[in-house]
């Protein structure tokens, strides 16, 4: 106690001291012209803000403008359009990214960003521009007709798939010009509504990292990984993808036998006359409104051999035996795995290509089990299944490691 107080004691005799030291200094500063060397130094802060900005764009000396926008990859077909953004209001959205956007060479679909928007706000699309460049971009946005929204709330999120990679869309410029991973460029994200008025403004820096450089990065473990999407390609053709937030409809369809006095039976299979000593029946279809979904989903890899798996589920089911077939009531069962963890054992070591999940108490529900991995510093692929029938696990580094803040997207502006 008394070691805390005279330590107190001193630092409020040392602020004393400052503030008079201060006061006195303004009290007896001469009138003096200013030197000029030292208003040229004043002049030339500016400049060391601009160099630290080519410092995180680091791709100007390499490629022009119109090369860096070429670049870029959508999900859905973009058009192009000459001349500059105009500008845009202040909208109140936010964005899920706080100031970089990464993506990994070679991969197609980059990185899912999510908007979050008030339910009045109507977004159909998003311009994207990249810094200088001499024409921007109208992208739709990511349709997903699957997005979980909880009963009695409004649709407040919208979602863009952006990817941005040299080798991919111009391989001549590659070829002609010296590329040096992590390339990164500014970018400008602009969501508008179906009238093409932008609605509000993100700028932003997108960076594309080469798994193969290493860059410092060759390790998983110790780190948080957030999942981000999934995609499957069958055949060389994207023909599935899962993300956060997305439903999977579990019964699409189904149906039982109603008879003439309005009386419901449930059966598995349309034959009511032949199940069912009963006069009139009729077999009546129905389509179930269920699905399963995965709000977030957080991996931990601690060093040695074990992993930590966080997440939600949602799950609503059509109850079959509760459905009153005649009147088409569809009747459910909810149930919500509110922010659970599993422990699990992974077999990663620094360097490697691939690794192997286990969680031996998780029975049921999705769960991930490994394969062939590709990492940098700031993403993770975890591809599973065969040559012809690929699943591609894609997550985002997470900073931090908090089981509270976890179970929230942290939206920035």
């Amino acid at each position: 106690m008394n070691t805390s107080y005279e330590i107190y004691k001193f630092l409020c005799q040392l602020l004393l001291l400052t503030i008079l030291l201060s006061f006195y200094a303004c009290q007896n500063d001469p009138d003096i012209e200013p030197d000029k060397n030292e208003q040229k130094e004043e002049n030339e802060e500016p400049e060391e803000e601009n160099e630290e900005e080519d410092e995180n764009n680091n791709s100007g000396s390499t490629f022009t403008s119109d090369e860096l926008s070429s670049f870029l990859v959508f999900s859905e077909n973009p058009t192009q359009i000459s001349g500059n953004l105009s500008s845009a209001p202040d909208g109140q959205m936010k964005i899920d990214v706080e100031d970089t956007i990464y993506v990994v060479k070679g991969y197609p679909l980059g990185n899912r960003i999510s908007f979050l928007k008030d339910p009045s706000q109507d977004i159909t699309g998003f311009y994207i521009s990249v810094a200088g460049a001499s024409h921007y971009f109208d992208v739709p946005k990511t349709i997903e007709e699957d997005q979980f929204v909880a009963e009695g709330e409004d649709d407040t999120v919208s979602v863009i798939l952006l990817g941005f990679d040299p080798s991919a869309q111009n391989g001549r410029l590659a070829e002609t010009k010296e590329t040096t991973y992590p390339v990164t460029t500014e970018i400008k994200i602009q969501p508008h509504d179906k009238n093409g008025t932008a609605i509000d403004e993100f700028t932003k820096f997108i960076t594309v990292e080469d798994p193969e450089s290493g860059a410092n990065c060759n390790s998983i473990l110790e780190k948080t990984w957030e999942w981000n999407f999934t995609f499957r390609i069958n055949n060389g053709e994207i023909v599935n993808i899962w993300a956060p937030g997305l439903g999977i409809p579990i019964n699409t369809k189904g149906g039982g036998c109603c008879n003439g006095d309005g009386k419901s039976f449930t059966v598995t299979d349309p034959g009511c006359v032949a199940n069912i000593n009963e006069p009139n029946m009729k077999w009546i279809e129905v389509y179930p409104n269920d699905f399963y979904v995965r709000p977030f989903e957080i991996l931990h890899f601690y060093s040695g051999d074990k992993v930590l798996a966080f997440q939600k589920e949602i799950i609503k089911n059509w109850d079959l035996f509760n459905t009153d077939f005649c009147s088409q009531n569809l009747t459910y069962t909810s149930k919500v795995n509110d922010n659970f963890a599993r422990q699990g054992e992974h077999d990663f070591t620094p360097g490697a290509s691939r690794i192997k999940l286990s969680f031996p108490d998780w029975k049921g529900g999705w769960r991930p089990t490994g394969g062939d991995i590709v990492y940098t510093c700031n993403t993770l692929v975890i591809i599973a299944g065969n040559e012809g029938d690929t699943f591609l696990y894609v997550y985002r580094l997470w900073n931090g490691f908090s089981l509270i803040t976890q179970t929230q997207v942290i939206w920035h502006d």
